[in-house]
């Protein structure tokens, strides 16, 4: 997740890794969405381990293994900027769909119950 400003400056666990980009280098929306591609996760899956507490491990050793590719810092705003675009498209979409689907059972009830 990005912690934004608002966060920086809560506790969390020992079992999480904070990660600050080189924002010079690396735009951090960019950095979060790249992170979350199933390219990056499947290379997580095979690196990752578990300790006698059954929680998921990464390490700070294994992080170093990942292959991330990373354009230039302008492709990287724009290519955030259009999957941000996308996923709020994509929330809007949800949200009617949900919508939509409500009103078609309140109807479909209608119809049918309707002569009981």
């Amino acid at each position: 997740a990005l912690v934004t400003p608002e966060f920086e400056n809560y506790l969390y666990d020992s079992h999480i890794l904070l990660l600050r980009p080189n924002i010079k280098k690396i735009f951090p929306l960019f950095f979060t969405f790249i992170f979350n591609s199933s390219f990056v996760q499947k290379q997580i899956d095979l690196l990752k381990t578990s300790q006698s507490t059954n929680q998921t491990e990464l390490g700070i050793e294994n992080l170093k293994k990942i292959l991330l590719p990373i354009p230039d810092i302008n492709t990287q705003k724009k290519i955030a900027n259009i999957v941000l675009k996308f996923k709020k498209d994509a929330e809007v979409l949800s949200s009617s769909a949900i919508d939509i689907y409500s009103k078609a059972i309140v109807e479909f009830e209608k119809i049918v119950f309707k002569s009981i």
